[in-house]
């Protein structure tokens, strides 16, 4: 009783293990699940900046490139009208020129090659500028002529030139990074969306794992508990000074009952042969062997091995119970009861307590 009581301990000791390594897994794993998913999301918002700086990028590169065109323009209504009106869009250019330039050195400090870019680019605008207003003067002090033939010199136009093929080095530039960027968002969206996914999968699996987990361990501690209060049980119907007849009367009352079985016979092995001491719910014409001896039939092929056993094509009656007595049972020897509740359940008995306890077929 003790190997088997120890043996059932170790089992639901390891049941506990098995639930409480579960319930780290799973831990673990919701935990990795939550670092990958941050980092995920900090992608997702760095490349998420980092298009939005390259937008700034380019449009701040426009816009120096439509200023200039404004002051080109300004200067030119300038000369063929002579009204300082027309000036107006140039001196608009004057001031928020420098602005602009300052504003792309910042915007892409954190990259050398566009850094490079940029002294070329204000030394283009500069040229343009004094040039713009090179002519200007000269339309104030020499007319039209004079400014004419200062704007066929095509000076201007060089530095124009200069200035659009600067701003397209960059902006082709700040398009290629735009593209590799908008790339790894799209990447890092599917690796966001695919982890959550195998996530949500993985985390239901283990769930139903964990749960199939508690539930048989439950499921053990309730059958623990059974045997426990079965044991008490039989015990109490075993006390006292029995004749054989009365303890196995005592017996077989207390299993079917506890058991829920329909009816149950005492067998004893006296010279050799397995006699009926008792029966309880057999009637008196039914068709249950009064003795039989080791490998006999039905009976005495279980009592051979001393082992469970389980008919499911014999009759009814005979199949409701079998319980055979070991040798020498009024100097130590034990009782080994094998029944069959009339559900789904079953168990049996060695050394006057429960040891075991499983479902047998219905």
């Amino acid at each position: 009783m003790n190997r088997g009581k120890t043996g059932r301990l170790g089992k639901q000791f390891r049941m506990d293990m098995s639930v409480s390594l579960g319930l780290s897994v799973v831990a673990v794993f919701f935990f990795i699940s939550g670092i990958i998913s941050y980092v995920n999301i900090q992608t997702l918002n760095r490349d998420s900046e980092q298009i939005s700086h390259t937008h700034e990028v380019l449009l701040g590169l426009n816009n120096i490139l439509s200023t200039m065109k404004d002051a080109e323009t300004g200067q030119r209504g300038f000369v063929i009208t002579g009204q300082e009106s027309y000036l107006d869009p140039y001196n608009d250019a004057l001031t928020g020129i420098e602005e602009q330039v300052l504003r792309i050195e910042q915007l892409t400090r954190d990259n050398p090659d566009q850094q490079r870019r940029i002294a070329p680019l204000k030394s283009h605008i500069a040229a343009k500028l004094q040039e713009l207003s090179t002519v200007i003067e000269m339309r104030r002090s020499d007319g039209v002529q004079a400014a004419m033939a200062r704007v066929a010199t095509n000076r201007g136009k060089e530095d124009m030139d200069a200035i659009r093929a600067q701003v397209a080095v960059m902006q082709t530039t700040e398009s290629g990074l735009r593209k590799t960027r908008v790339a790894e968002m799209d990447a890092a969206y599917d690796t966001a969306v695919a982890s959550i996914s195998v996530t949500a999968l993985i985390g239901v699996l283990l769930s139903i794992a964990i749960t199939i987990m508690i539930s048989r361990a439950s499921a053990m501690r309730r059958r623990e508990e059974w045997l426990q209060a079965g044991q008490v049980g039989l015990s109490a119907a075993m006390m006292g000074e029995q004749r054989l007849d009365q303890l196995g009367h005592s017996i077989l009352a207390f299993l079917t009952e506890y058991a829920h079985a329909s009816a149950g016979a005492f067998y004893a092995l006296t010279d050799g042969a397995y006699r009926r001491m008792s029966t309880v719910g057999v009637p008196e014409q039914a068709p249950v062997p009064v003795t039989f001896t080791a490998k006999d039939g039905l009976l005495g092929r279980p009592s051979a091995k001393a082992r469970r056993s389980c008919c499911e094509t014999c009759p009814p009656l005979m199949r409701t119970i079998i319980c055979r007595s070991a040798p020498r049972w009024a100097s130590g020897g034990r009782v080994t009861c094998w029944w069959r509740r009339p559900r789904r359940n079953a168990g049996w008995m060695r050394s006057s307590s429960l040891v075991s306890w499983s479902p047998f077929p219905t």
